[in-house]
């Protein structure tokens, strides 16, 4: 699967905040399918923000398969080089560091993958079960598989750093069935 984005020009926000939208070639939003629906992911930590429970726009951080870091790789190599090529345009000349997409981890885990997710409001991620009916978002997602649909919506820079900013827009959910331990107990 080839990769095409444009990433507009860099626009600052009222708190100050830097940003410039990518789409694809046609000036669409870009969304993603990060597994198909044969190789769901897991999310170690669930959806979370670092200091207000109340927040609905969260964090979430999925598990990589092999596949999906390889597509990663791909995506954060073509960013590497449209930024370096186009950093007179995005940020006069001032070289940053770009933050890529992919994760690395320590010993045997698979590398992770950060999003945002939007719990309610305006934007919410829509999850859907295994018949791809709509339901409610679990409460817990740690305890879920699942085929996220990503929009690779912006670049974001803050000061000498760059990275872009994924929104997790549908969520295909498969709860996970446990075994009772007390089944096999006369």
């Amino acid at each position: 699967m080839s990769i095409e984005m444009e990433i507009g020009d860099v626009v600052c926000n009222s708190k100050g905040v830097k940003s410039a939208q990518i789409t694809n070639k046609k000036g669409a939003p870009l969304f993603e399918r990060l597994t198909g629906i044969d190789e769901p992911i897991s999310t170690p930590f669930g959806a979370s923000t670092f200091n207000d429970s109340a927040a609905t726009r969260k964090n979430i951080c999925f598990r990589c398969t092999p596949k999906l870091a390889k597509r990663l790789v791909a995506i954060d190599a073509y960013l590497q080089s449209y930024i370096d090529k186009h950093s007179g345009r995005l940020f006069k000349g001032k070289k940053l560091t770009y933050k890529p997409l992919l994760i690395p981890q320590k010993d045997d885990y698979e590398p992770l993958m950060r999003c945002k997710i939007n719990t309610e409001g305006r934007g919410a991620c829509r999850c859907w079960n295994d018949q791809h009916e709509r339901v409610d978002m679990p409460e817990e997602l740690r305890d879920c598989m699942l085929c996220p649909r990503v929009q690779i919506k912006s670049l974001w820079i803050m000061g000498d750093s760059c990275g872009v900013t994924c929104d997790v827009v549908d969520l295909l959910v498969f709860a996970i069935k446990a075994d009772c331990p007390f089944s096999d107990e006369a």
